[in-house]
């Protein structure tokens, strides 16, 4: 996995170097490539373990909401906090990263 995150990196260097966006543009590959990198690194360093931190999440809301709440449920939901929030600032850029993050963290946790 490392290989290949190395390698997207590469590759999204590369393309950002012929095809450079306008200065402050939110692009798709932006977006994502700061996804990639904040939840493989930053994120895990103050979270920990993906998987694991919507785990406890799950567990915490359980009790909360009277149902059981799954690992994969808490990641949509933080989605949904995300969503709700561009809803009041549209142009936010980190909430389109997290939303980016979260949908990652999501296929993580359901194998895909």
């Amino acid at each position: 996995m490392a290989d290949y995150n190395a390698w997207q990196d590469r590759a999204a260097t590369e393309r950002q170097r012929a095809y450079p966006a306008p200065a402050g543009a939110l692009t798709t590959e932006s977006v994502l490539t700061e996804a990639a990198r904040i939840t493989a690194t930053d994120r895990q360093q103050t979270h920990g373990a993906a998987r694991e931190n919507h785990e406890r999440i799950a567990a915490l809301w359980s009790p909360i909401l009277g149902v059981e709440v799954t690992p994969q449920q808490a990641a949509l939901c933080m989605i949904q906090v995300k969503v709700s929030r561009l809803l009041n600032t549209p142009d936010h850029r980190d909430s389109v990263v997290d939303i980016a993050g979260y949908a990652s963290v999501y296929a993580e946790i359901v194998g895909l």
